[in-house]
């Protein structure tokens, strides 16, 4: 089965999304409403997080995987279960470098609330700080990739894994639920080309093994566009997100 977002503007199907859709003249006007009755919501919502999350065992150098104590896991993934802390990579990644006053400002939170979060975040080696500007002290992103997973047969681990995860994928589809509430404000050329979409197949082990790598080699495509230098004109900041996962295996009967 598959599920995509039909973005037609004169699309009235009712299997889109199983309801007919409204014209987009109306649906812009309410969303302008909408907006203009929400305008003290914090601004984080429209920052970026160019933040590549994944999930492998961690290997070294050698090949061998990276020894972690069970301990050492549970808090590093912990440190990633609260809301607060991924809005401020948002931030970081975002900006470069921020100190805790721009944190509040774009999150709508105390200076003092980003000050002790980031300071959690740099405790675990999510954030480090930055070169002093001035009397400022900003903090930047210490690595742009994240993982999340838990060492292997530890359930106190595991269960901080989830919990980290669970964090993140709602931050996630919060992003996604924004963005697609005022995808009919964009220009045309950007509606066609934003998706949302599904699709459900058949697979071994390998073969969803091989559709990941070809995901994250996607993800790394334009990192040379981190370089402000090398954007082209016209480009904007862009997030894909994406997820697999195997259904559950059926239970056999005694």
């Amino acid at each position: 089965s598959r599920a995509t977002d039909c973005r037609r503007t004169d699309c009235r199907a009712t299997d889109c999304h199983g309801t007919a859709r409204e014209a987009p003249a109306i649906v812009r006007g309410r969303l302008r409403s909408a907006r203009a009755k929400k305008h003290k919501i914090s601004c984080a919502r429209s920052l970026e997080q160019d933040i590549l999350i994944f999930v492998p065992a961690e290997t070294s150098a050698e090949g061998e995987e990276a020894r972690e104590s069970p301990s050492d896991a549970v808090v590093r993934l912990r440190a990633l279960a609260h809301p607060l802390r991924w809005k401020l990579m948002d931030v970081l990644d975002a900006e470069g470098t921020a100190t805790a006053t721009r944190c509040a400002q774009l999150t709508g939170e105390s200076v003092a609330s980003c000050s002790y979060h980031l300071s959690m975040l740099a405790k675990y080696g999510y954030v480090e700080p930055a070169p002093p500007e001035g009397r400022e002290r900003p903090w930047r992103m210490a690595s742009r990739e994240q993982d999340l997973s838990a060492p292997e047969g530890d359930i106190a681990a595991a269960l901080a894994s989830e919990e980290a995860t669970e964090a993140f994928l709602e931050h996630e589809f919060e992003r996604i639920r924004s963005r697609r509430r005022t995808i009919d404000l964009e220009p045309v050329e950007w509606r066609k080309a934003s998706l949302a979409g599904g699709s459900t197949m058949w697979l071994t082990a390998e073969e969803l093994e091989g559709i990941k790598g070809e995901l994250l080699a996607l993800f790394h495509r334009y990192d040379d566009r981190l370089d402000p230098a090398r954007r082209p004109e016209g480009c904007r900041l862009a997030r894909l997100f994406v997820a697999s996962a195997v259904n559950p295996a059926p239970q056999r009967q005694a």
